[in-house]
C-alpha cells in the first residue's frame, strides 16, 4: 500500500483503506452510525438467507418473464398471429414490479421487515406463475 495508508483490521469493517491524516475518513463514517451498524450486524439465520436468495432469483425471473411476454405480445400484434393478451402481460409486469420492490426492501433490511418482504416476493411469484401459467 502507498505510504500514509493503513487498512482496517479484520473482516466486516465499514470500508476499505483510510488515510491516517484524513479528517473525514473512518472516524467521520463511524460517527454517522451506518458504518458501525454494518460492522456489528449479526449474520442472518440460514432459513432467512435462503428465503432472501430464493426471493432474489424469483424477482429476477419475473422481470425476465415479463419482458419476454411483452416482446412476444408486441411481435404477435405486429405480425397478426395469436399471442398473450394484454391482461396477462399487465399482470406479469405488475408481478415483476412487486418482486423488484420487495427484493429491494429485503436486501436493505436485516430485520423482520426484510424477511416479510422476501416472503411477499415469493408469494407474488407464486401468484403470477400459478394463475397465469398453471391454472
Amino acid at each position: 500500500m502507498p505510504e500514509g495508508w493503513d487498512a482496517p483490521e479484520g473482516w466486516g469493517t465499514p470500508a476499505g483503506p483510510h488515510r491516517r491524516d484524513d479528517p473525514g475518513g473512518a472516524e467521520h463514517r463511524n460517527r454517522s452510525g451506518r458504518g458501525a451498524q454494518r460492522a456489528v450486524r449479526a449474520r442472518l439465520p440460514l432459513w432467512d438467507r435462503a428465503l432472501r436468495g430464493l426471493a432474489g432469483v424469483l424477482a429476477g425471473g419475473l422481470v425476465v418473464l415479463s419482458l419476454v411476454l411483452l416482446g412476444v405480445w408486441l411481435l404477435a400484434g405486429n405480425w397478426g398471429v395469436p399471442g398473450p393478451g394484454g391482461f396477462t402481460v399487465f399482470w406479469h409486469v405488475v408481478g415483476a414490479v412487486v418482486g423488484v420492490a420487495g427484493q429491494r426492501v429485503a436486501d436493505r433490511r436485516p430485520d423482520r421487515t426484510g424477511s416479510v418482504a422476501a416472503a411477499v416476493v415469493v408469494g407474488a411469484a407464486a401468484l403470477v406463475l400459478g394463475l397465469a401459467w398453471f391454472l
